[in-house]
């Protein structure tokens, strides 16, 4: 009697049955599905922070060079060209002097890292930890197209044309084959006390970049990290402007409320070339967070902006993006010609 009372209260053999198995793994599955995409947006999101950190790092940076610079912004890129030289294309380029805003910075943040072409590789800067201030977290891979080198344009940021602006050079452009030059102008740079509504005008923002695609490396256009192609171009006279605009002063087609127009420098409109890391994109502004969504910016008073983008309309939509001409276009200040 006592065994067959023990009999009762042996656990029995049995294991899962196959529809009790199908139902756990399903449950799994269901879960998987509803929980990664959330880490995916939870990951890109993290990202998206860690390069506005590095915005704000850069914009700590410019106050710490305007500090010691009687309040002036620093230049874009410089070839190096001194005053008193004839001017481009005759004026001859000097790596010895010759220098582009990320360099400047990282000199700035630690002055054993030299600020020109020259100097940087022997000083350490393209190997230095700090460099990586520089480069965006949401871009595939961070080694750079044909060099790795600040004094060639290290950046995945990119600077307004107009306040930090390229001096020296004769930049060129070929679009279908017609060539274009700048003007024979020097820029000085902006002050920060001569920017009006600092708050509202974008200063350093994800740029868009060249790929290589033998290699699959990115890298500005011109190893320059300057913005000068922004607003369909509107910063030159090549796209049928009359003169350098950029201006507060809007026109009766200037609206300050309307998106900046993010139209490629081909022409298209739609396509798989709008806000992308192409050259037909080149020089310009990157929505290339959450998902080609967002695009973060340092602004001048040195505070950090997300600002968004729609690809459901088209690139020149005045509402494609929240990214306003009043977030751009500045209070002009003269050109000064070369001697």
């Amino acid at each position: 009697k006592v065994n067959k009372r023990l009999d009762k209260f042996t656990p029995s053999k049995q294991g899962f049955t196959l529809v009790e198995l199908l139902v756990v793994i399903g449950i799994i599955a269901v879960l998987i599905g509803i929980l990664l995409p959330a880490l995916g947006r939870a990951r890109a999101a993290a990202r998206s922070v860690a390069c506005m950190a590095n915005l704000r790092s850069i914009g700590q940076a410019i106050y710490m060079y305007t500090a010691a610079n009687r309040g002036s912004l620093p230049y874009g890129y410089f070839n190096g060209i001194d005053p008193g030289d004839p001017p481009p294309p005759n004026g001859s380029y000097n790596p010895d002097k010759a220098i582009k805003w990320p360099a400047m910075l990282m000199h700035t943040l630690n002055s054993r890292y030299d600020l020109t072409f020259s100097g940087s590789a022997g000083s350490g800067a393209d190997n230095a930890k700090l460099k990586e201030l520089f480069s965006c977290p949401d871009v595939p891979t961070l080694t750079e197209s044909t060099n790795n080198s600040l004094g060639n344009g290290l950046s995945h940021y990119m600077c307004h044309p107009l306040l930090m602006p390229s001096c020296g050079d004769n930049l060129r452009y070929d679009f279908g084959g017609v060539g274009f030059s700048h003007p024979l102008f020097r820029v000085s740079p902006y002050r920060v006390n001569q920017v009006k509504r600092a708050t509202e005008i974008i200063l350093i923002f994800d740029g868009s970049l060249e790929i290589n695609t033998a290699t699959g490396n990115y890298g500005p256009a011109f190893d320059t990290p300057i913005a000068d192609l922004i607003d369909h171009g509107a910063f030159h006279a090549f796209f049928g402007n009359s003169s350098y605009l950029f201006d507060k002063n809007y026109t009766s087609t200037i609206h300050a409320d309307d998106s900046i127009n993010l139209t490629c420098q081909d022409g298209t409109v739609n396509g798989p070339s709008v806000n992308k890391d192409l050259n037909t994109n080149q020089s310009n502004i990157r929505f290339r967070h959450m998902k080609d969504t967002s695009a973060n910016a340092l602004m001048v008073d040195g505070h950090v902006e997300s600002f968004k983008y729609s690809s459901t309309l088209p690139s020149n939509d005045p509402k494609v993006t929240n990214l306003k001409r009043r977030n751009l276009y500045v209070n002009f200040i003269s050109f000064r010609p070369y001697p």
